[in-house]
Formats: structure tokens, C-alpha cells, sequence
């Protein structure tokens, strides 16, 4: 049933499509996905990753035994340098033109036979793979990882690739359907060439018996956008001495791995998607994967870009957000197009916690519950102690980073029980998120001294009362519907009451929405403040 028919949770879909797919539940059902390592991969990139890992618990979690493996692209060749680049810890480095320059001439190598630019791992390909591992380990995937590289190396490829030669006239035929640029000539084979390195040689010839491939190194254009310079070296080579070109190569790593399953970009879904398929079918001779289609998703309102500033790998969000309900975001329909906000994260956190409190409040919306369940392992008994993310930066902001006198006001408004470390942990990202992401209208810093506040009448008796429910112990929610209630009954204008509130606390008009935030802070300070209008 189509994903957007079905009540059911749509990782449970997928799993259930594979199910009766194999129908054999002793056979391994493997679920696969595949990055090329051509820098830091992104929160986009990594989309792949999370979805098919998540059909692997669904298909676990029925009983079907399931694996999830990840390929590393490693063979493909370098487009481009790109101008900012991570260390195996996700910290960022601008590297310098000088740098650049030095590694613009690995442009067409194979990553795995450029250098790592930190020095820190055999080829650029090893650290940007590794890279990319780590930060799936911090959002706490379990997944198996294959390298190109090593799976040409071994053969894996070769009966691809003979099939491929084998029955060259309809390869020529199936790839000349989806791509014009491809003539009659074509030969689907890429060399590396042994004078210069790039593995960028054009077969002119191939004799499958002897398993050998010639090749002339010519200049050539990636992606229709990046032209890398050939030598004009003529050689011969063997099937281990190049690959095929992404688009035979993709539906032969179907082959290798007998997948069942694969997310497939947007951006894949009306081209290389069904020239994958036909390759499968017609070349290969083997059954394409069960698609999992992909709508893209923008980072803080735009499409994700490094120079627009929003391309956040997974270490970068590991810094302010809790593995939960980062993975939670991937929850979502994967064919509705979502954004995920980095600069207002708290909402993301607060997603993750309404549907916790569901969860454990007797939901009977089954899709909603699962997907609570999948981004937990394992999933919790008891409703966990949870702070939510806004209390956290408001708290943090208010004692400027001390997170022991934050953990004392959160245990004192009663937002603390038992879970101080996890409260700490999330102080800790809350102020991360702060100092380095947060617009400035969520920032503040709460006035030592009394600032000079005039305000109309009727302000004072508002604020006055206000305190006298802060000392009672309400929370935000109450304190928030109090001020707008009263301040209605009253004919007060709630701007005023508002604007007068930050302006004693922040010394400015606006702050953060000001139930919660007067529960925030120390209840003596926020009641005394509120009665210190003249």
C-alpha cells in the first residue's frame, strides 16, 4: 500500500514489502546505502543512512533477520576541492588557497589515491569515510561498511563488470535510453591510468575472455561540470585496474550486496533511478531494490549549501541535540519535503518530547508510537525525566553558562528530579546551541542591577500578582495563560505587560515567551524583580 494510504508507520511498510519479497526469513534481508567520501558529508547525505538502518530495526523487530550496509564510493574521482573540510572529530578547517592549490592536482584521482588533507589516515577517501562513520556512531547506528575501493580489489565487481562487456550491444542500448551523450562506441569502463594517475581512461577495447580493458586517458568532463585534463597515455588494464562507471556501478552493488531495500534521492528518482533498474534487469539479470523515495529537506529555510552556511554534518548537530530526537526528525513521511531548523532546534526537541509524552500518555496512534520506538534503543519503560530544550537555554542563559547553578534553579523550579546528568548534558548542548547558533532573539542576559522602567498604568498590579503565582510555584504554561488572562480582564494591553516584564529582567523589549521564562529563572529573583516597578 502506498505510503501515503496506510495509518501504518512507513519504515514498517518497507519492512513488510521485504518480507514478502525474499519470503525466507533464515536469509539475511539486507538493506543498503551508499555515499561518495568527497568530503564532509552533510545532515542531507546522511538521510540515506537513517532511513535504511531504520527498515533494518523494522525488519528485526518482525523477526526477519536484517543487516544494513553502507557503501563508501572511494572509487569515484575527485570533482572538486572543497574550500572547507572537517578533522575525524567534526571540527571545521577553511583551508587556504595554498592547501587548495597543492591538492587541485588529485582532481581525477580516486579518493582513496588523493591524501587525507589532515595527514591523519592513508587517502583522502579513508578520512572522509571515517569521518562520516563517526558521526553515524554519535547518532547511534549500527551499520556494516564496505569500501569500493577494497571491493574492487577482490573481484566483487568482475562479474559485473563481464556482464557488463559480455553484452555490450545492450549496454550500449539500455544506457543510450537515459543518457544522450553516450554514442554507440561506448564502453562502460573507467581506467586508471598508469602514467598519470587519474582514473578517468575512455575504453576504446576490451577482450572479456583475458578480462582486459584499453584505454586511452582523455580529457573529461564529471558531472557535465568539472573537466579534468588527460594525458593522452594509451594501456591496457584488468578489471581490477578501474570501475564502472555510477550508473552500472550502482545496480551491480544491488548484485553484490543481494540487497532488498535502498533509499533513493530525489534527485536520482526520474534519471538514474530507472536507468538503474533497466541495467538491473536487462544487463545484469537480477531484480532492482525496493525504492525508498526521498523528498529533500531544507536546513533553516534553504536548500543546503556550504557557502550559504547551513551544510551541518551529524557532529555539528551532535553538539546541540540529543541523538533522539535528531533521528526523530527522520521519522517523518520521507516523501514530504521538511525543514529542519537549526537555529530554532528547541523545536525539533519539542517534537521529539510531545510525541514521548504521547507515547507514554496511551496514544493509540500506532504510526506515532513507532516512530517514538525507532529512535529509541531500547525503548524506555517509564517515561523518561526530560527537560525540554527551551527551559534549558533559558536556564543556561540566565547563570551564563555555570551549569551547577543551572542544575540548582532547574532542581528548584522542579524541572529536576532525578536526572541530573542528563539534565547537565542537555545545559550543555543548550549553551553550545546558544553561543553559536541562536538568533539574537533568543538570547539575553538577565540585569544584575534593577534597570529604569516606566510603564502605563495598570502594568504594575499585573506583575505584582504575576510574582505572587511565581512564589505559589506555577509553572510556565499557568504564569503564560495568567499574564494573557489578566491582562485581558483587565484591559491592559499585553504588549505593555510583556515589554515592561523583559525590560526589569533583560533591560529590552522582547525575550523569550514569558510564562516559561519567568519559570526559568530563581523564583525569589523573578518575584522580587516583577515587584520592583515603581
Amino acid at each position: 500500500m502506498p505510503e501515503e494510504e496506510s495509518s501504518m508507520f512507513w519504515a514498517d511498510q518497507y519492512a513488510e514489502q521485504v518480507i514478502a519479497r525474499i519470503d525466507n526469513k533464515k536469509k539475511a534481508a539486507v538493506c543498503r546505502s551508499g555515499q561518495s567520501p568527497s568530503g564532509p558529508k552533510h545532515i542531507g547525505n546522511i538521510c540515506d543512512n537513517v532511513r535504511s538502518y531504520m527498515v533494518t530495526r523494522a525488519l528485526n523487530e518482525k523477526g526477519q533477520k536484517a543487516m544494513h550496509v553502507q557503501t563508501h564510493d572511494d572509487r569515484d574521482p575527485i570533482r572538486k576541492i572543497p574550500p572547507k573540510v572537517a578533522d575525524l572529530d567534526g571540527n571545521w578547517k577553511e583551508l587556504s588557497e595554498k592547501e587548495i592549490k597543492a591538492l587541485e592536482k588529485y582532481r581525477g584521482f580516486a579518493y582513496t589515491d588523493a591524501p587525507d588533507p589532515f595527514g591523519c589516515c592513508k587517502s583522502w577517501g579513508e578520512h572522509f569515510s571515517k569521518l562520516f562513520e563517526n558521526g553515524c556512531k554519535l547518532i547511534g547506528l549500527k551499520t556494516e561498511y564496505w569500501s569500493h575501493t577494497a571491493m574492487y580489489k577482490r573481484g566483487d565487481f568482475d562479474p559485473y563488470i563481464h556482464k557488463a562487456l559480455e553484452n555490450i550491444e545492450k549496454s550500449r542500448e539500455v544506457i543510450m535510453r537515459f543518457q544522450q551523450t553516450k554514442d554507440p562506441t561506448y564502453i562502460p569502463f573507467d581506467a586508471v591510468c598508469e602514467n598519470c594517475g587519474k582514473i578517468i581512461g575512455k575504453a576504446v577495447d576490451f577482450d572479456v575472455g583475458a578480462q582486459t580493458v584499453d584505454y586511452v586517458c582523455e580529457t573529461k568532463s564529471l558531472a557535465g561540470e568539472y573537466e579534468i585534463k588527460g594525458c593522452g597515455h594509451r594501456g591496457t588494464t584488468d578489471f581490477h585496474g578501474g570501475k564502472l562507471p555510477w550508473r552500472f556501478e550502482w545496480p551491480a552493488d544491488w548484485g553484490i550486496a543481494h540487497a532488498e531495500l535502498e533509499p533513493v534521492g530525489k534527485e536520482h528518482a526520474e534519471g538514474s533511478w530507472p536507468s538503474g533498474e533497466a541495467i538491473a534487469r536487462e544487463v545484469y539479470g537480477i531484480e532492482p531494490v525496493i525504492p525508498l523515495f526521498n523528498e529533500f529537506f531544507l536546513v533553516n529555510g534553504a536548500k543546503m549549501a556550504t557557502r550559504q552556511g547551513n551544510a551541518y554534518i551529524a557532529h555539528d548537530i551532535m553538539k546541540i541535540l540529543e541523538p533522539e530526537p535528531f533521528k526523530y526528525f527522520y521519522t517523518k513521511k520521507p516523501t514530504k519535503q521538511r525543514d529542519f531548523s537549526v537555529i530554532e532546534i528547541f523545536r525539533l526537541d519539542d517534537d521529539f518530547i510531545n510525541s514521548e509524552d504521547a507515547y507514554f500518555g496511551g496514544s493509540e496512534d500506532a504510526s506515532e508510537r513507532r516512530a517514538y520506538e525507532t529512535c529509541m534503543e531500547p525503548v524506555p519503560k517509564a517515561k523518561p525525566e526530560n527537560v525540554r530544550y527551551g527551559v534549558c537555554a533559558n536556564t543556561i542563559q540566565v547563570t551564563n553558562g555555570n551549569v551547577d547553578r543551572a542544575i540548582e534553579i532547574l532542581k528548584k523550579t522542579g524541572h529536576v528530579k532525578k536526572d541530573e546528568e542528563r539534565a547537565r548534558r542537555k545545559l550543555a548542548l543548550a549553551w553550545t546551541w546558544v553561543k553559536n547558533y541562536a538568533p539574537e532573539q533568543y538570547k539575553f542576559v538577565v540585569q544584575e542591577k534593577m534597570p529604569s522602567v516606566k510603564s502605563i498604568p495598570g502594568v504594575r498590579e499585573i506583575l505584582n500578582m504575576a510574582a505572587g503565582k511565581i512564589e505559589a510555584g506555577a509553572d510556565g504554561e499557568e504564569l503564560q495563560n495568567f499574564i494573557y488572562n489578566t491582562s485581558k480582564d483587565k484591559g491592559v494591553p499585553l504588549k505593555e505587560v510583556f515589554a515592561t516584564a523583559y525590560q526589569l529582567i533583560l533591560g529590552k523589549e522582547r525575550g523569550p515567551r514569558l510564562g516559561p521564562f519567568l519559570a526559568s529563572l530563581d523564583p525569589d529573583f523573578a518575584a522580587n524583580r516583577l515587584r520592583m516597578l515603581k
